[in-house]
């Protein structure tokens, strides 16, 4: 989660930057390369879309999942209005590529979930701030 409390190093990499850039590149290891970083919003409001679309798949009986399962359901939920925080969502969506609604959206969120729990790291790996104010040029410490 990005701490909006403590205001980033001038040029340093955001976690909600990160996490984005994360996610395209997670995406495009699925096979999804038509996002961008512009195309993915804050964590929340995606977060917000698989719920909802997650939630109501879930609670399909096992009968109806099979039977519409092969079936694109992306103008569907579209058309609901259920990817209005994500519009890209559709996109990546559109003619289940992996073959199955479900696969389909659970490699999205798998993508997604990594990218968060990476997000962290490769931002503070990213923290290029002013580079007199690193540290390392700083000299000895006592002198």
């Amino acid at each position: 989660m990005v701490d909006y409390a403590v205001e980033p190093k001038r040029g340093a990499m955001t976690e909600e930057e990160a996490f984005k850039q994360l996610a395209v590149e997670s995406l495009a290891g699925f096979g999804f390369t038509t996002i961008t970083v512009d195309d993915i919003p804050d964590i929340f409001a995606i977060g917000t879309v698989i719920q909802r679309i997650a939630t109501w798949w879930n609670g399909l009986d096992d009968f109806t999942r099979g039977l519409i399962g092969d079936t694109d359901l992306s103008d569907a939920l579209w058309n609901a209005g259920w990817m209005y925080e994500w519009p890209a969502l559709y996109t990546l969506m559109s003619g289940n590529p992996l073959g199955h609604f479900a696969s389909t959206l659970d490699d999205i969120r798998l993508s997604l979930t990594n990218a968060r729990d990476r997000a962290p790291d490769y931002a503070a790996q990213h923290a290029v701030g002013r580079l007199e104010d690193d540290p390392v040029l700083q000299g000895e410490q006592g002198t």
